[in-house]
């Protein structure tokens, strides 16, 4: 039988097997989620996390989730200056030499 997208989407919503006794990684990112009510700064690199993230996970504000979008590593100074924005101004920059 064949599905279109919105059947799909209607019989495989964004689930997993919440019964299972291992930890799943969709329930660690469901739950950073709902302690930070989604006001927490998500930062992914590029893979499966990616797209959980982008799943799981309610952003609240604009600029809360940073990733390269598919750009690999060339973003990651950018993506680090902005974690530093929000540090206090003796912790930014630290790791610079």
């Amino acid at each position: 039988m064949a599905y279109g997208a919105g059947e799909l989407k209607r019989v495989y919503a964004m689930n997993y097997d919440r019964d299972s006794p291992l930890i799943q990684p969709y329930y660690v990112i469901e739950e950073i989620n709902r302690l930070a009510g989604g006001e927490a700064i998500i930062s992914t690199g590029v893979g499966q996390h990616q797209m959980w993230a982008a799943q799981y996970c309610d952003f609240r504000q604009p600029r809360l989730w940073l990733t390269s979008g598919s750009m690999g590593t060339w973003l990651r100074p950018a993506r680090c200056d902005r974690c530093a924005d929000r540090q206090p101004p003796s912790a930014r920059y630290r790791h610079r030499r």
